[in-house]
C-alpha cells in the first residue's frame, strides 16, 4: 500500500498510487487485504456504517461496508472537516438552490431532513443542529448568525439570531454539548436562555485573512 489511515469502524482507507485511487483495508490475522477494491478519487472514514465517497473529486455519494453505493454522488463537501459524515443517522451534505450552495441534513435512506436548505449547517448533536442565514448586513462583514434546527420538528427551534464563537464552523465541533451552546452572549441552553452569560460583556470575532488564512479567534470586550 503506498498510503495507510487510521482504522474506523474495522475498516481502513488505503491508497493506490498507480490507480491515484482509495479504497478500504481490512485486517486479516496479522496482515492487511483490500476490503473495497481502490476506486475512488476521494474517500472519508466509515461513521454509523457508512462512508462518504467520490469518484471524480467533486460530488459525493455513501457505501456501505461491502463497497455497494447506497447514496448516489450528488452531494458536494464544504467547509468543514467533518462534513458529510454520518452523526444521529444525518450528513450535514452540500446542495445547490437557485444556483447557490446551501446546506442540508441527508438521512441515511437517502432522503433529506425537512425540506430547508442553509448557508451553513454542523452535526447534529442531541437531535439539534446549529445552523446559519447570511444576510446581506452580515455578508459584508462575512459572518453568520446561528440558530437551531431540530430534528424531531423539522423547525427552528431557536431563531437565527446568535454568532457563533471560536473556529467551531471550521472544526465541526460547535454545537450543544452537555445542554450548552457556545456563542457571543455566553453559553445558551437548548431553549435559547443564557445559562453563564459573559457579564454584559459580548465576544468579538476575528475571521480569517489573506495573511493569516487559518486564524479564527474571539476576543471579549
Amino acid at each position: 500500500f503506498d498510503g495507510l489511515l487510521p482504522f474506523s469502524e474495522g475498516l481502513a482507507r488505503a491508497y493506490d498510487a498507480d490507480k491515484k485511487k482509495y479504497g478500504y483495508v481490512k485486517r486479516v490475522n496479522n496482515t492487511l487485504k483490500w476490503a473495497i477494491p481502490a476506486m475512488f478519487k476521494e474517500a472519508r472514514n466509515f461513521k454509523e456504517g457508512f462512508a462518504a465517497v467520490s469518484i471524480d473529486g467533486t460530488k459525493y455519494g455513501y457505501i456501505d461496508k461491502s463497497g455497494k453505493v447506497i447514496i448516489g454522488m450528488s452531494y458536494t463537501i464544504g467547509k468543514t472537516a467533518n462534513l458529510l459524515d454520518f452523526v444521529e443517522g444525518y450528513a450535514v451534505v452540500g446542495v445547490e438552490v437557485e444556483g447557490k450552495q446551501k446546506f442540508a441534513y441527508l438521512g441515511q435512506n437517502g432522503k433529506k431532513l425537512g425540506n430547508q436548505a442553509f448557508d451553513f449547517a454542523l452535526p447534529l448533536r442531541d437531535g439539534l443542529g446549529l445552523v446559519a442565514i447570511q444576510n446581506e448586513e452580515d455578508a459584508k462583514g462575512n459572518f453568520y448568525r446561528f440558530g437551531v434546527y431540530s430534528k424531531d420538528s423539522l423547525k427552528l427551534t431557536l431563531p437565527v439570531q446568535y454568532y457563533l464563537v471560536s473556529d467551531f464552523m471550521y472544526s465541526g465541533e460547535g454545537g450543544f454539548s452537555e445542554g450548552l451552546c457556545a456563542t457571543n452572549l455566553g453559553y445558551i441552553s437548548s431553549t435559547g436562555e443564557v445559562m453563564i452569560d459573559m457579564g454584559g460583556h459580548h465576544l468579538d470575532l476575528f475571521w480569517p485573512t489573506e495573511q493569516d488564512p487559518e486564524s479564527v479567534r474571539y476576543v471579549l470586550r
